[in-house]
């Protein structure tokens, strides 16, 4: 069943929330609790509400809970329902992406890059980088009305990059695509 709580204040909805996940505990403590979240800095602000939420009798801890980005959890539900037919999509998860872009990352023809990607802890940044834009293109990842998959086919023209607005630079937008379409076409 689908229960919507409708406030123009997240911190009560956030409260009904805890209440709801206070008096549905699951029978074995190792059963986590599935969350879906909107983006990784609500996933943040929801763990440290949740933890901070005084209940009678426990301590002031927030675990066991599995909240997950809504890409995230129709990837695990397509798993379910589909098995090995849901294995088109495993090359653009975030780790198999992250290991693509690593390798692309020293192939980018951009200053600002480059001087990230050097010094004595270039492979750990290197990684970090990588970890990062494939966590970011993951969230993005999304299969358009024709079914094509991000870098294949015509953009949707409510998503098409305009170049309007500030998204860190022209350099970063093209660093970034090159980076998308190396990766998504490999």
């Amino acid at each position: 069943m689908l229960e919507i709580y409708r406030s123009s204040r997240i911190e009560s909805l956030a409260e009904l929330l805890g209440a709801h996940l206070h008096q549905q505990r699951p029978a074995s403590v190792l059963a986590a609790q599935t969350l879906i979240v909107g983006h990784l800095g609500m996933k943040r602000w929801l763990l440290q509400f949740l933890a901070d939420q005084r209940w009678p009798e426990l301590p002031r801890i927030a675990a066991n809970l599995d909240m997950l980005l809504p890409s995230e959890w129709l990837d695990t539900l397509a798993q379910q329902v589909l098995q090995t037919e849901a294995i088109a999509i495993a090359p653009y998860r975030r780790a198999a992406l992250r290991w693509r872009i690593f390798e692309l990352l020293p192939t980018l023809d951009a200053a600002e890059v480059a001087g990230y990607l050097e010094g004595e802890d270039a492979a750990r940044r290197r990684f970090q980088l990588a970890d990062r834009l494939a966590g970011l293109y993951g969230q993005y990842l999304s299969i358009d009305a024709t079914g094509s998959l991000p870098g294949k086919g015509a953009a949707h023209p409510k998503h098409r990059n305009t170049g309007k607005g500030h998204c860190g630079g022209a350099s970063s937008r093209v660093s970034g695509a090159a980076i998308a379409a190396s990766a998504w076409s490999n």
